[in-house]
Order: structure tokens, then C-alpha cells, then sequence
């Protein structure tokens, strides 16, 4: 396999885990470590291209770069829509309450 189609690849499952995160998809987490665990393998195959070579040292650090930002990411997004969930959820159980009262 060759440098630019591991990379190819790997902007591919990056720009769709980024596409997720946008969209606040339920789905964003679990396939962002999914892109993680890729990113990784992405980067062990680029390793054995030849770190020698400036180009593929780049694009470990960037791959590796990534990945700590797609755990920020995933973290940071992930807290914001669980907190948005749950106060949907309870705004949801009050507009219940408030109906069987006025019943």
C-alpha cells in the first residue's frame, strides 16, 4: 500500500467523523473511536513506508495529530449532547406533569 492512498483513506473516515460531529449525531462517538482505531493502523502502515522519508513523517504526526483531536472532539461534542439530551428529557417530563395537572 502506498503513502498517498493511506492517507487518501484516512481523510476519507476523518471528514466523515467530522461530518457527524457537525450534525450532532448519536452516531459521532462510537464511530470516532472507530476512526481512531484507523487513524492508528493508518499510521503503523505508514511507519513501515520508511520514516526516513519527510513526506511520510509528516503524515504520522499529522495522522497522530488527528487523533488527539478527535478525542477532544468527541469528548467535548459528546459532554454538550448528553447535557442537551437530558435537559430535553427533563423539559419533556415537566410539559408531562404540567398536562396531567391541568387534566
Amino acid at each position: 500500500m502506498d503513502v498517498a492512498r493511506i492517507c487518501a483513506d484516512l481523510a476519507i473516515v476523518a471528514d466523515l467523523e467530522k461530518k457527524l460531529l457537525l450534525r450532532q449525531s448519536p452516531f459521532a462517538k462510537s464511530m470516532g473511536q472507530a476512526v481512531q482505531e484507523s487513524v492508528q493502523q493508518g499510521i503503523q502502515q505508514l511507519q513501515q513506508q520508511g520514516t526516513d522519508i519527510p513526506e511520510v513523517q509528516r503524515a504520522i504526526s499529522e495522522a497522530q495529530l488527528a487523533i488527539e483531536e478527535i478525542g477532544s472532539e468527541i469528548s467535548q461534542r459528546t459532554g454538550q449532547f448528553e447535557q442537551q439530551g437530558n435537559w430535553q428529557f427533563q423539559q419533556r417530563g415537566q410539559q408531562g406533569q404540567y398536562g396531567q395537572s391541568q387534566q
